[in-house]
């Protein structure tokens, strides 16, 4: 298993345990990690993800921040998720 993984493994069981707080940091290094091989389908995974424990938090601006982010990639590489985020993101700035 890649670190990328590894890293985003850790925040999931952070998310199932309801600690977000705890899932923030993995999810953001498997975020870099992306970056850095230049995987944008996983980094739109990833932004995401932090976009959900944002939400979770109440931490509605960095929600839309991150889940904005995923959006545009997912729209940029034709990704069927786009959806996904959209329907998220509308969602988000009804509770905003």
């Amino acid at each position: 298993m890649d670190e990328e993984a590894w890293e985003s493994n850790i925040g999931a069981i952070w998310v199932r345990l309801q600690e977000f707080e705890k899932a923030i940091e993995p999810f953001q290094r498997s975020l870099e990690l992306a970056r850095e091989m230049g995987n944008e389908y996983n980094q739109g995974g990833w932004l995401l993800n932090l976009g959900f424990v944002y939400e979770k938090l109440g931490n509605i601006s960095k929600a839309i921040e991150s889940t904005q982010q995923a959006l545009d990639i997912f729209k940029r590489i034709e990704s069927p998720y786009s959806e996904n985020a959209q329907k998220q993101l509308e969602k988000l700035h009804q509770v905003q």
